[in-house]
């Protein structure tokens, strides 16, 4: 059985990736595999087509022959989303581009393809980003829940303590003071993860024309999540200021 963790870019799937790989290591039911791109996919399920326990495989993205698993009745996913203007934010804070680079190789559109993609699979289960970081270890429950694994509210309690911000970021430093490579292997964690101080929004990094750019690309998506609208009315002449605004 695949178990994709396959959250929105910036929002927390790596968080969700570890917990999830713990969950199911733990229950004893299977084990979480290293990075591989999407594309990549169709070997790495080869390489372990004999394997009968859960597998872990992190990716943003769907492809068909990760769809076809979920055909076949042979895979789950765990999907995280977040507010699209935060995770624009934390786009540029990652990579250190300015709103103009972001914008011209399409992220956003990706990240509403792939949201479309993951949402149109079953069984997914899907959360917000805001639920889970507010309430980790309730969130750490209603995953076990989607997995069948029975926890105890202590445990869920215990977990959310191993994987909170600070002890995150600790992991980070260690892996940079370990290694000359930024990235851990097994946690998933780059040294470019948990740029922003928590409690920080879109509003830090994006200026208000930036961010009502965003919003006239994605009101239908921000609208049907729940996420407040600055300007839902905007003019022809806002819209065609907007057009323009790097």
């Amino acid at each position: 059985m695949w178990v994709f963790s396959a959250g929105m870019p910036r929002s927390g799937s790596t968080l969700q990736f570890q917990i999830t790989a713990e969950l199911i290591e733990s229950a004893g039911l299977g084990r979480r595999l290293e990075y591989a791109r999407t594309a990549e996919f169709p070997t790495i399920r080869d390489q372990h087509h004999n394997e009968h326990q859960h597998l872990v495989f992190k990716t943003h993205h769907c492809s068909q022959d990760i769809e076809a698993q979920f055909a076949a009745g042979n895979a789950k996913a765990v999907y995280t989303f977040r507010d699209l203007r935060d995770v624009y934010a934390s786009r540029m804070r990652m990579r250190e581009d300015t709103f103009k680079t972001v914008w011209n190789e399409n992220f956003l559109d990706k990240c509403l393809k792939d949201d479309a993609w993951w949402r149109s699979l079953s069984p997914v289960y899907i959360t917000r980003y805001e639920d889970m970081i507010n309430d980790l270890p309730r969130e750490i429950s209603r995953l076990a829940t989607f997995f069948n694994i029975d926890i105890t509210d202590d445990r869920c309690t215990e977990i959310a303590d191993r994987y909170s911000f600070d002890k995150q970021k600790q992991r980070i430093e260690h892996q940079r003071a370990q290694h000359d490579d930024n990235f851990d292997p097994k946690m998933l964690l780059h040294g470019n993860h948990l740029t922003a101080k928590p409690g920080s929004g879109w509003s830090d990094t994006l200026t208000d024309e930036q961010a009502a750019k965003i919003e006239l690309k994605t009101t239908d998506w921000l609208t049907q999540h729940g996420y407040p609208i600055l300007n839902p009315s905007p003019s022809l002449t806002q819209r065609l200021r907007l057009m323009f605004t790097r």
